[in-house]
């Protein structure tokens, strides 16, 4: 089966809360078990009917909920399953509700739960292989590198605390620009076992511009943290010429969390 464009999901939810959250993932299962991550998508449920103006759930009332997943080209091969995963959160990846939500799922007779794949027809006309022209202006040459890219993930039983770090580094060489730069981003976030105000997220990166006679630094650093009402924002950033500082300010702001 081969699919091509906006998964869509179509479940009839309840939720323990005023705002809760809904995870989708679809995935491909293969005959020995293992699973491979086709798409996603992540609603506030308190954006159900709109983006511009939320509203509150009622808890244990039943909604219809549709979520488009991210668009997709795949082909699930003879012998595979179709997986749909729903969970009520996806963090790292989206910030959790400020509270614990249970969800109920429901499908039968009146709430049709369902998935809709854009599944392409077995019959499709061959198309021409398309032909670019080269560019009209030549591009400078240039040699890229990755550099090492790191990912860990650290459980503290003790503190029921999970802290996921991310590195990675790259660099780009202009030879005929004699210009080269390197770039470094670091992410950590962490949150505590059943507590979703204990959420954070820090991040820093660096950039780095290197000719013959000068040199030029960018330090930035933001955190994110917050509480059942606010998002707290702090960002660092710090500019330097040939190792002297010629920039340098700091944000603190706090945001109104709007049924998020």
């Amino acid at each position: 089966m081969e699919i091509l464009g906006f998964p869509t999901v179509k479940l009839y939810v309840a939720a323990s809360e005023p705002v809760a959250q809904l995870a989708v993932k679809l995935c491909d299962v293969a005959p020995d078990g293992s699973s491979l991550l086709v798409t996603r998508g992540v609603l506030n449920l308190t954006h159900r009917h709109s983006h511009e103006h939320p509203t509150v759930l009622i808890p244990g009332e039943i909604y219809p909920v549709a979520i488009d997943l991210s668009s997709i080209s795949h082909i699930f091969a003879a012998g595979h399953q179709v997986r749909l995963s729903i969970a009520g959160a996806d963090w790292p990846l989206a910030w959790p509700p400020p509270h614990r939500t249970a969800l109920t799922l429901y499908h039968d007779v009146i709430h049709p739960s369902h998935l809709l794949l854009p599944v392409i027809p077995s019959r499709q006309p061959v198309l021409p292989t398309p032909v670019f022209a080269r560019p009209d202006v030549p591009v400078a040459p240039a040699r890229s590198e990755a550099g090492p890219t790191e990912c860990t993930i650290h459980h503290n039983k003790v503190e029921g605390t999970t802290t996921v770090a991310v590195r990675a580094v790259s660099r780009t060489d202009l030879t005929e620009r004699d210009l080269s730069m390197s770039e470094t981003n670091e992410k950590e976030l962490s949150i505590r076992e059943n507590d979703p105000l204990s959420c954070t997220a820090e991040m820093r990166r660096r950039l780095e511009w290197k000719r013959t006679d000068w040199y030029i630094t960018i330090d930035s650093r933001l955190r994110l943290s917050c509480t059942a009402d606010t998002f707290i924002v702090e960002i660092d950033l710090r500019a330097q010429h040939n190792s002297i500082l010629v920039f340098e300010r700091r944000w603190h702001e706090q945001i109104p969390r709007v049924l998020g």
